[in-house]
């Protein structure tokens, strides 16, 4: 039977099978000393970035070890599921889906209308060269590829995808990144120890792999007083007007035009109606806060791009030069907490795993290295006010 790790403080989700037999070990693989000898001067290929800031939400269909998720697990009536009766699951998780993911289509439409997306790689591919100048492994040529799920993987360069995600309510920026490498010329060989032959995906695969993840600041939603509800209805009105606008400038049949229209205006006024329920749903939360974001010209949005990329450029040659091997295994026992607890309640970044504070800036942000669990090795920055909820599912903007 297979054992199933699941991790999306990333925004990824990594699924790793191994034998209920075979004790789990982390996915982040180091280069050995002589390795990064071999590599000396390496290429490095960017997966382009299409999606510019994508947004992040929560979908009925969550894996179930998620606290505070709507979860409809398969062969659960609809009727119990609170859907509705008569309707299977997915259309269940549809319908659940449809508000929180319309609310996160129109937050990437919005945040990534002035955005060039082509220089978010420019920018990062520039501190990629400053940083990695030193070290046995350094930066060659740089590049940029499309890359496909089923393309090939990319021989002797060192390959980094990376991610920019709004918060569900719009009150942070994620800044992440994957970054492998492969060389079927040199021999992969685990630094683990097993009963027996190592399972069939520790003898293959890449011999570097590590995921850097920056969380920028955040925007507090403010307390609910009069003034604050008027801005809300006023800003529920003007992203409406916008909508409206656009179907109406859709080239499309009357009748249809008609529909879209009224459905609209059915939403506009419902969610006016709910701006007077004395309390925030994640909808209204982003409503005020994705203004922050907004336009090429927003400090807020530059500053959490330049600085994420700038922190995983810096722990990327830190990283690729370092030949320690990542442990899965606590320190000491302890306690389980479920999925994800901020450290503010004594637990790490990642659920109960041990981490280690690198540095502490005067305002309190820290830089964190996972020291267990499946994303040990793995590298956090974060600020004092801890982490924002970027759910398990992702709307671009098109």
């Amino acid at each position: 039977m297979n054992k199933l790790l699941l991790a999306t403080a990333l925004g990824l989700t990594l699924f790793v099978s191994a034998c209920a037999t075979i004790e789990p070990i982390p996915v982040t693989r180091k280069l050995t000393a002589k390795t990064m000898v071999q590599l000396g001067q390496t290429d490095i290929i960017f997966g382009t970035n299409h999606e510019g800031i994508r947004a992040g939400w929560t979908s009925a269909g969550a894996a179930p070890a998620t606290p505070g998720y709507y979860y409809v697990p398969p062969g659960t009536s609809p009727l119990a599921a609170g859907v509705g009766a008569g309707i299977g699951h997915a259309i269940g998780v549809a319908i659940v889906d449809a508000a929180p993911s319309a609310r996160a289509k129109k937050n990437a439409s919005k945040i990534n209308t002035d955005i060039d997306k082509k220089s978010l790689d420019k920018a990062f591919i520039q501190k990629i060269k400053e940083a990695m100048v030193s070290g046995t492994v350094t930066v060659g040529e740089v590049s940029t590829a499309e890359f496909k799920r089923k393309d090939p993987v990319p021989q002797d360069k060192i390959k980094l995808i990376s991610r920019y995600t709004l918060a569900e309510d719009a009150s942070a920026i994620r800044v992440d990144a994957t970054i492998t490498y492969e060389n079927d010329a040199i021999s992969y060989k685990t630094p683990y120890d097993f009963d027996g032959k190592p399972p069939k995906k520790e003898t293959k695969g890449p011999l570097y792999r590590n995921t850097f993840s920056y969380h920028s600041d955040r925007f507090e939603v403010p307390a609910l007083t009069d003034e604050v509800k008027t801005t809300l209805v006023d800003a529920i009105r003007s992203q409406y007007d916008e909508d409206f606008t656009v179907v109406e400038d859709t080239k499309i049949d009357g009748k249809n035009q008609e529909k879209r229209l009224k459905k609209l205006l059915s939403r506009r006024n419902k969610a006016l109606e709910q701006a007077e329920d004395g309390k925030f749903s994640k909808t209204e939360k982003a409503i005020l806060l994705i203004d922050n974001w907004r336009g090429s010209g927003s400090p807020a949005l530059n500053l959490a791009i330049e600085q994420g990329q700038l922190f995983i450029a810096q722990m990327l040659v830190l990283d690729i030069n370092n030949a320690s091997v990542p442990r899965y295994e606590t320190a000491e026992p302890r306690e389980k907490p479920g999925f994800f607890k901020g450290v503010s309640q004594g637990f790490g970044p990642l659920g109960n795993e041990d981490y280690s504070v690198l540095t502490t800036a005067n305002d309190g942000r820290k830089v964190v290295r996972l020291d267990s669990g499946t994303l040990s090795g793995a590298y956090f920055s974060y600020p004092e006010s801890g982490f924002s909820n970027y759910g398990n599912a992702y709307k671009i903007d098109k």
